[in-house]
């Protein structure tokens, strides 16, 4: 009897066949688990990201006086709780430049909030040259992180 392979060769193959078939099978539903997750996290991702623009663009436009128009203090806890839920969702540069709208909201609404408790409004409710400069300092720099934060938002949906 003239054979190329052991006795126990034919068992071998055929659960190395098995096993491959296995592998194979279940990374094709590791990949459609993770394309189902990109599909749902993008649903997410398209609520978040025009809401955080949103807040931000709201706290920019919103004037300092008169004193009861607005909370400022509230809005950067809205944006600061957006940002928190984008991470969820977001990759790490998204997330980065989230957390940089957070910071910036937060620094303007302290400077908004330092306005009001140490002076009183000028003519046509101007703001004291004393706060204007780190007040233009603090928009600059909100309006600036949510320029990034956009762009990467973009570029994370394709868009």
């Amino acid at each position: 009897m003239d054979v190329s392979i052991p006795w126990w060769g034919s068992g071998a193959l055929a659960l190395a066949g098995s096993a491959i078939v296995t592998l194979a099978s279940q990374s094709n539903i590791m990949v459609n688990r993770k394309t189902e997750r990109r599909r749902l996290s993008r649903a997410d991702k398209t609520d978040l990201y025009p809401q955080l623009i949103h807040l931000t663009e709201k706290m920019i436009q919103a004037p300092v006086w008169p004193d009861g128009l607005g909370d400022h203090l509230a809005l950067a806890e809205e944006i600061h709780a957006t940002a928190s839920k984008v991470r969820f969702f977001a990759p790490k540069v998204v997330d980065g430049k989230a957390d940089s709208v957070r910071v910036a909201a937060q620094e303007l609404a302290t400077s908004i909030g330092d306005i009001r408790a140490n002076s009183r409004p000028g003519h046509h409710n101007t703001i004291d040259q004393r706060f204007a400069e780190p007040y233009h300092a603090a928009v600059d720099t909100l309006t600036a992180a949510v320029t990034d934060f956009t762009q990467a938002a973009k570029k994370d949906l394709e868009i």
